[in-house]
């Protein structure tokens, strides 16, 4: 009995570290995960501001708002996160919450085009946001760090069209804002 407790106790810890290691270094997929990633996951308000959430998340999620080569226009299929991210920011968790859009490209091409190409990226990503959701331009900077900082390797076709993307950073200040804690069992639905 002991060793059957044993083993499903040490299964739960490998699922919940696979989990946390998914989150942390993939994507985020619908506004709840967003807020989790940014925000922390709502266990106290005076612990969820900053890049370190109550889990020990970074502030930061990558979104898979990626473009076509040389476009800084967000695809079709990217739209269904952006209205995550919108939705997001417009919830009551999020509502005060600011951002730095940071706009990436693959390494094809020189330094100097694909940082700006990046920073177009990202204002792309931002006027989206304040035209769909009437989002105060204050509360979403945004900066373009070209090839510098890939998401994966360079090296295949896929590992380009992953790069070329948008992540959010939360740079939100104040650690005196009331942040209620998500309902269970959300979702998103498109």
């Amino acid at each position: 009995m002991k060793s059957a407790l044993c083993a499903l106790f040490c299964f739960m810890i490998l699922l919940m570290g696979s989990a946390l290691h998914a989150q942390e270094g993939g994507f985020a997929s619908n506004s709840d995960q967003i807020l989790e990633m940014l925000l922390g996951p709502g266990d106290s308000a005076g612990d969820l501001y900053g890049l370190t959430g109550t889990s020990g998340m970074s502030g930061r999620v990558y979104l898979k708002i990626e473009f076509d080569v040389n476009s800084a226009k967000i695809r079709r299929e990217a739209l269904p996160i952006a209205n995550a991210l919108g939705l997001a920011m417009t919830s009551k968790r999020g509502m005060d919450m600011s951002v730095l859009l940071k706009g990436h490209t693959d390494s094809d091409g020189n330094k100097k085009y694909n940082r700006s190409l990046s920073l177009k990226r990202a204002k792309s990503v931002r006027k989206y946001l304040i035209s769909k959701f009437k989002i105060d331009l204050k509360r979403i900077a945004v900066k373009g760090v070209g090839e510098d900082e890939p998401f994966v390797s360079n090296d295949t076709s896929k590992g380009r069209a992953t790069n070329r993307r948008v992540e959010v950073v939360n740079t939100t200040k104040s650690k005196s804002v009331n942040v209620p804690a998500p309902k269970k069992n959300t979702t998103v639905k498109w």
